[in-house]
């Protein structure tokens, strides 16, 4: 597993097949939602070509020849 879809994939998984009440199962959507789309902007941000690192729970990207273009994700 070495691609950050590889991990998008695990992250959807993992999810899906733990045992869960309503309430957690409506959590765990949640949580879903928002890995999926940081992992689809990283995805986005390595297609364009984009430098991208995280830092604690804040994600940024660069332009490989120039100083920051993304702001906080």
């Amino acid at each position: 597993m070495n691609t950050f879809k590889d991990y998008k994939e695990l992250v959807v998984l993992s999810l899906d097949v733990l045992p869960a009440t309503e309430n957690e199962l409506k959590k765990r959507d949640f949580i879903k939602r928002v890995a999926v789309e940081h992992i689809d902007r990283m995805l986005m941000d390595l297609e364009n070509n984009n430098h991208i690192y995280t830092k604690g729970n804040k994600y940024y990207a660069y332009k490989k020849s120039s100083f920051l273009i993304n702001k906080e994700h």
